[in-house]
C-alpha cells in the first residue's frame, strides 16, 4: 500500500507468555517491518502499601456500583492496567523523531498510546476483539482460562481515544459502532492469509482434521467431540481417520482412527493429508483464524457457530455450519461419504478466503486514509 511501516513492542505486565517476546518471534516479526523503533518495557514502579490498597479499594467500590453481570464478571481488569505511565513519554519522543502520520495500537488495553500522538496523526485501534466481560464469553468455571477483561464502560472510553477502530468480524464491528454510538469510523478488516488450494492424495479421501493449541477451550472442545460426536461418525464410517496436530493432541492417546500427531513443521503440511478440517470449538470471541487458514488451503470447514464467527456470509461456501452431536456427525459422514463434494466445497473454500482477504483489504485502506489505487500497487 506505499507505507513505510514502524513497529514497536509493548510488554505485557502478567506472569504468562505474553508478557515476553520470544527470540524466534522477534526474528519473525523484523522480516515483516521496515523498523524495529523501540521496545516499550514493564519497569516495576515502587507503591506504598496505602496505594495499592486504595486502589483495590477503588476497584472494589466501583465493581459494587455495577449492575446485572458486570457485577459478578470474573477477572475484570481496569482499563489502563496493562500500560505503564511513562510509556507515553516515550512515545512521544517516538513521534517527535519519526513525525508518523498514521499509529496503529493493538489491543484496547494498550488504546493509552493513542494520546501520545497529536491530533493530526490518523489514530486506529486494532481491537483483535471484544474484552467487555470477555472471560464470561471465553471461558467457564471449570477451564478457568481467564486473561484480560474490562468493564463496558472503560472499553468504551479505549474506543474513544482513537478516530478509527478496526473489528476482526462484523459482529464486532457493531458492537464498537453502537458502543461508541457511531462517533467513530469502524471497519472490519479480518484474518490475511496466503492463498494456498492443495491438491487430495488418494490417503487422505477417508481422513479429516483439527489442529490446534492446547488451550483449555480447545481441549474442552476437543474432548466433547471425541466423547459426543466420534462414536457416531464411527459407526456410519468405520475406516474414518480423524487427524489431531498441535499440542492440542498431546493429551490425547492414539486409538481407533483418532491419530494425534503433535505439531507439524507447516500447515501445508497438516493440510494436504486432509479431506477437510473441523472447528468444534464452543466458547470464545474473535475470528477463529484456524477455520480462515483451512480455507485457505482450500479445505471445507465443518464448524460451530463459534467456530465460524463473523463468517456468516459464507456459509454454504466452504463453510457447513453443525451444533448439535448429531448436526456435527452427519457433516462429518457426509463429507466422507462422498469425497468428491467435499472436493467440491474445497474449491469454494478457496473462493471465499479469497472474498475475504478483498473485502479486508479495501477495508484496510479505507481506515488508513488510502484511495483504492493503492491496492493496485
Amino acid at each position: 500500500m506505499g507505507l513505510e511501516v514502524h513497529f514497536a513492542w509493548a510488554q505485557i505486565p502478567d506472569e504468562t507468555t505474553w508478557a515476553r517476546l520470544s527470540p524466534e518471534a522477534r526474528e519473525a516479526t523484523h522480516k515483516l517491518v521496515d523498523k524495529w523503533v523501540h521496545d516499550f518495557h514493564w519497569n516495576e514502579r515502587t507503591a506504598n502499601t496505602w496505594s495499592v490498597t486504595l486502589r483495590k479499594v477503588r476497584h472494589l467500590f466501583l465493581r459494587l456500583t455495577r449492575r446485572g453481570r458486570e457485577r459478578h464478571s470474573r477477572g475484570i481488569h481496569r482499563l489502563d492496567e496493562w500500560f505503564h505511565p511513562d510509556w507515553k513519554r516515550q512515545a512521544r519522543k517516538l513521534q517527535k523523531e519519526h513525525s508518523y502520520s498514521r499509529v496503529v495500537a493493538a489491543y484496547v488495553f494498550t488504546s493509552g498510546f493513542l494520546d501520545s500522538f497529536p491530533a493530526s496523526t490518523r489514530k486506529i485501534l486494532d481491537c483483535h476483539d471484544i474484552f467487555t466481560c470477555r472471560n464470561d464469553i471465553t471461558s467457564n468455571e471449570k477451564s478457568k482460562s481467564w486473561w484480560y477483561s474490562i468493564y463496558k464502560a472503560d472499553e468504551r472510553r479505549g474506543l474513544l481515544r482513537a478516530n478509527t477502530i478496526l473489528g476482526i468480524q462484523h459482529d464486532e464491528t457493531d458492537f464498537f459502532t453502537r458502543l461508541t454510538q457511531g462517533k467513530r469510523s469502524v471497519f472490519t478488516v479480518g484474518h490475511f492469509t496466503d492463498i494456498h488450494p492443495l491438491g487430495f492424495p488418494p490417503e487422505a479421501l477417508n481422513t479429516f482434521g483439527y489442529i490446534a493449541s492446547n488451550s483449555s477451550v480447545n481441549l474442552e472442545c476437543l474432548h466433547w467431540f471425541l466423547r459426543d460426536v466420534w462414536p457416531l461418525i464411527r459407526g456410519q464410517q468405520p475406516n474414518a481417520v480423524f487427524l489431531i496436530a498441535g499440542s492440542v493432541g498431546n493429551e490425547i492417546p492414539e486409538g481407533a482412527g483418532v491419530k494425534p500427531v503433535g505439531n507439524v513443521s507447516s500447515l501445508s503440511q497438516f493440510y494436504s493429508q486432509v479431506l477437510f478440517a473441523i472447528n468444534p470449538i464452543r466458547l470464545g470471541t474473535g475470528l477463529k483464524i484456524k477455520t480462515v487458514e483451512a480455507l485457505s488451503f482450500g479445505r471445507s470447514v465443518v464448524s460451530t457457530t463459534c467456530g465460524s464467527s463473523g463468517l456468516d456470509a459464507f456459509y454454504g461456501q466452504g463453510i457447513l455450519l453443525a451444533n448439535s452431536r448429531e448436526e456435527f456427525a452427519e457433516g462429518v459422514i457426509s463429507r466422507l461419504a462422498d469425497p468428491g463434494s467435499a472436493m467440491r466445497d474445497g474449491s469454494l473454500a478457496t473462493k471465499t478466503a479469497e472474498s475475504i482477504n478483498t473485502q479486508s483489504r479495501e477495508a484496510l485502506a479505507q481506515a488508513l486514509g488510502l484511495d483504492r489505487s493503492s491496492l493496485d500497487r
